[in-house]
This record gives structure tokens, sequence and C-alpha cells, in this order.
């Protein structure tokens, strides 16, 4: 699966990289289609970087599946509570130290 997207994703690349390309060409003659241009100007972006976030979502899956399994979570023991909610033996205060007076 991850070749396919890099296949897709350079082709989009190349293909973005043409349409600017042609767009330079419409631009370089006499009379330059500036209209014309226009357009292939934007087909050109959404290609180039959609091949770009295809070759990135490619190599991201590639290194996530190279690295090791998450290890299992140390259980944590859970205190007793209540219908309502509340932890047996009351909830917990935290008490902090007087401000000191002046």
């Amino acid at each position: 699966m991850f070749l396919f997207r890099e296949i897709v994703g350079w082709s989009m690349v190349l293909l973005g990289l043409w349409a600017f390309w042609v767009t330079w060409s419409f631009l370089g003659e006499t009379p330059a289609k500036i209209f014309q241009s226009g357009p292939m100007t934007v087909i050109g972006i959404v290609l180039f970087r959609g091949g770009l976030h295809l070759l990135k979502v490619a190599t991201a899956a590639r290194v996530t599946q190279l690295t090791e399994p998450p290890r299992a979570a140390a259980q944590v023991p859970r205190r007793a509570v209540t219908s309502s909610g509340i932890p047996r033996g009351g909830i917990p205060v935290r008490r902090t130290p007087a401000a000191p007076r002046r």
C-alpha cells in the first residue's frame, strides 16, 4: 500500500511541475496567454501539493510500522466509587500551607 501511495505521490508531483512548465510557456509566448495561465497555475499548485501530501503520508505510515509496538501500560489501582460518583473515603482535599502574615 505504501508503494502505491509513493508512486501516485511522485506522479502527482511530476504532473504539477509539468503544469508549472506549461504555465511558464503560456507566459513566454507572444502575445502572452495571461488568462489561460491562471487556471493552469491553480491546477499545478493542487497537483504539486497533493503529491507532496501523499508522499508525506506514505513515509509516516512506513516509519510507524518500523517502530516497535507500545508496551502495555501499567495498571493503576482504581479507587472504589459510590453510586453518586464520590470516591469512598471522601473527596481528597489538598492542603496548602498558610500564607505568611505581613
